[in-house]
């Protein structure tokens, strides 16, 4: 029949409704909705009646984008409402699915849905601590219901209430097993997760929970939190870039947007989001450290940190020897006293904590780089920060001396030549090139970078290294 049948929306609509409710076949009827929405796509009864079979099929975030078109055009039908609480009860809306089912019973309180509506919103209802009866509802309706996820949400709730973390997460992982697009749902087993210190676990959980429910600024905090003791700075930069916006006087916000600033060598910013924090009373307690955080922000901008900046940042690391700016202070302060060793220690530490603290990975590159039995090392630390280096001159001559001593004379030739547009009288960076370009077998560009090392004043074994390979070229 349905093959004969001409290519009515209303048709299409009616035969949905028919095989998704009364006949059981799913997927039939969900064709026959899509194709009757692709017909009349502002029909209100066509949006229910897909939106409806969708939910059916556990496809609720799009059910209740449909659900919720089809019940504001149609204010008068109660089953429409229903339709949509019941979807919104599925995604975890508590607020909306409360309203709209309660909005149905009243509307229409003779329904035969009536019971089931009922029935979810005493689940609603139930926060702890719940009475013995309304557990025992609860657990009714899921021996009735084992599918119902809103009502093993709130038993998971009573019993991290009660302080059975283990049953509650085994409740809370069944719950997003059975409906793993309840934003809500994913991002309460993110936070049990972080109580019992699985950080990887609730990391996971936070981003899914992130990529459900993206308008929801709790879930963004959380995950900037658990993104930034997973030193995901970056992630977690934007982040709390968003939380300071949706939440404009909590200080708190902006002392761990300062935190990632700082990581991602956003100094300014840091310093600007630390200012703000102590604007805020909220974050008096605190007040003290992040006055010595300005300090030592203040004598990062500085040409070199005074004695007191630097006594400050060493001080400071006795108890926090993580710390991002006293460790960018003291680093300074070691290599302006010629100590290479104690500037290694230290920079080695803070690109090992802040992967993404730019200054911290080029003076690094550039300490390195003057030792040829670093180079390796040296390849391997400027890798992640290719694109950002590409317009610096130090790091490229540092980095093209580098890759001309391991052999890779193309990416040396690469370098070189972007050091010397910004430096062309630097003989020993001609002088590399030059090697480079004779080994790719360009003996015409060879000569002429050697020759021009000479030129520029190469003296002791560089100038004889470079009139040796000018005589191998032939002058």
């Amino acid at each position: 029949m349905l093959t004969i049948t001409p290519r009515s929306y209303k048709i299409q609509n009616n035969l949905a409704v028919i095989l998704g409710e009364h006949l059981g076949e799913l997927d039939r009827a969900i064709e026959l909705a899509k194709a009757a929405r692709e017909s009349a796509p502002t029909d209100e009864g066509v949006a229910d009646t897909l939106g409806w079979l969708l939910y059916k099929r556990g496809e609720y975030v799009q059910a209740v984008r449909l659900l919720r078109e089809s019940a504001d055009r149609m204010p008068d039908s109660a089953e429409a409402r229903y339709h949509l609480g019941m979807a919104q009860y599925a995604v975890g809306d508590d607020v909306g699915a409360t309203a709209s089912l309660e909005a149905a019973t009243e509307k229409d309180p003779k329904a035969k849905w009536v019971p089931e509506a009922r029935r979810r919103i005493a689940v609603l209802r139930t926060t702890a601590p719940a009475t013995p009866q309304q557990v025992a509802d609860l657990r009714a309706l899921l021996e009735a219901t084992p599918s119902d996820t809103i009502a093993w949400s709130r038993l998971a709730d009573l019993q991290e209430y009660q302080g059975d973390k283990d049953a509650a997460l085994l409740t809370r992982e069944k719950l997003v097993k059975l409906n793993p697009q309840n934003g809500k749902a994913v991002f309460s087993l993110a936070k049990l997760y972080k109580s019992r210190g699985e950080k990887e676990k609730a990391l996971a959980a936070a981003r899914d929970a992130r990529r459900l429910a993206p308008e929801d600024s709790e879930i963004a905090l959380e995950l900037a939190r658990l993104s930034l003791e997973a030193r995901d700075f970056s992630g977690a930069l934007a982040l709390l870039q968003e939380s300071s916006r949706n939440r404009p006087t909590d200080a708190s916000v902006y002392y761990d947007l300062g935190t990632a600033s700082l990581a991602t060598a956003r100094v300014d910013e840091a310093r600007t989001a630390w200012r703000r924090a102590l604007e805020l009373e909220s974050l008096a307690s605190q007040a003290p450290a992040t006055r010595e955080r300005l300090t030592l922000l203040d004598g990062l901008s500085a040409a070199a940190p005074s004695p007191t900046v630097v006594s400050l940042a060493r001080r400071r690391l006795e108890t926090q020897p993580d710390d991002l700016a006293s460790l960018a202070v003291v680093a300074r302060a070691n290599q302006a006293a010629g100590d290479s060793s104690g500037t290694r220690s230290v920079l080695e530490k803070a690109v090992s904590l802040y992967p993404d603290y730019l200054p911290a990975r080029r003076a690094l590159i550039l300490l390195l780089a003057e030792d040829p039995t670093h180079d390796r090392k040296t390849a391997e630390l400027a890798t992640p920060a290719r694109e950002v280096l590409a317009l610096d001159r130090e790091a490229n001559r540092a980095l093209g001396m580098v890759a001309h001593r391991l052999g890779d004379h193309r990416r040396a030739v690469t370098l070189l030549e972007a050091s010397l547009r910004q430096s062309p009288d630097d003989a020993m960076a001609w002088l590399h090139l030059g090697l480079s370009q004779q080994a790719l077998k360009e003996p015409d560009a060879a000569r002429s970078s050697l020759q021009k090392a000479v030129a520029k004043g190469l003296t002791g074994d560089a100038a004889a290294q470079a009139r040796k390979a000018l005589d191998s070229l032939g002058k």
